[in-house]
């Protein structure tokens, strides 16, 4: 087993089968606008795996809807974010996440989300994960890269470090900061995440479970 000094892990479809939760919730806070509209937002979403809310939503009302009333902005973000406490305390968690520091037992563990970091926190709390993560619980505002820019400014040494992440954009993350790479795969809303990890030499799992049994 290699030795991570650093083990960051994306929430949606890696630690939580969430994916399609919150693909429900775009679709459905966009549906009074429209189904026509409520599809682009949902594609939007979908092809741009791994970025915020704020972004979303932001795009789907200058770009969709061609309004830019903060009024209608915050109602957006105020109502995707009351569908997501409801539905979120009753999503699967993956089971190899609770194995983990058996297996890295001197690795830091740390959540790196495009998700909203306080809600993210209340979240884990409310599931009682959120002790697995000594190094931190990382959400949205801030974008990925800009949490891992904070954290390897904060840190003497996040070298040796790997990336669990579904999306495209959580490889290039990865790349961007030279982090190694594992795509899981189980709950992924990626359609061609099969072509694109053998493009890039991407190393695959279905889930941490399956990381941490094969993981050499």
């Amino acid at each position: 087993m290699k030795n991570y000094s650093h083990i960051f892990f994306d929430c949606d479809g890696v630690i939580l089968n969430s994916n399609k939760v919150k693909t429900n919730a775009f679709y459905k806070i966009a549906l009074e606008y429209g189904e026509e509209k409520a599809k682009k937002l949902l594609n939007y979403h979908i092809q741009n795996g791994g970025i915020s809310r704020y972004k979303k939503i932001k795009y789907f009302q200058e770009n969709i809807l061609k309004n830019k009333d903060l009024d209608t902005y915050q109602k957006l973000l105020n109502y995707y974010s009351e569908i997501l406490k409801k539905e979120l305390l009753k999503t699967e968690i993956s089971h190899g996440i609770f194995k983990i520091k058996q297996f890295f037992p001197d690795s830091k563990l740390a959540v790196v989300s495009g998700s909203d970091q306080k809600e993210l926190v209340w979240l884990f709390k409310k599931l009682k994960i959120d002790y697995i993560f000594d190094m931190g619980i990382f959400g949205s505002p801030k974008s990925k890269k800009e949490i891992f820019y904070q954290l390897f400014q904060n840190s003497t040494d996040i070298s040796g470090s790997i990336f669990l992440g579904d999306s495209k954009y959580d490889f290039e993350v990865s790349k961007l900061y030279g982090l190694d790479f594992a795509f899981i795969t189980e709950w992924t809303e990626v359609q061609d995440w099969l072509i694109f990890t053998k493009k890039n030499n991407i190393k695959t799992y279905s889930n941490i479970s399956d990381f941490l049994k094969n993981h050499k």
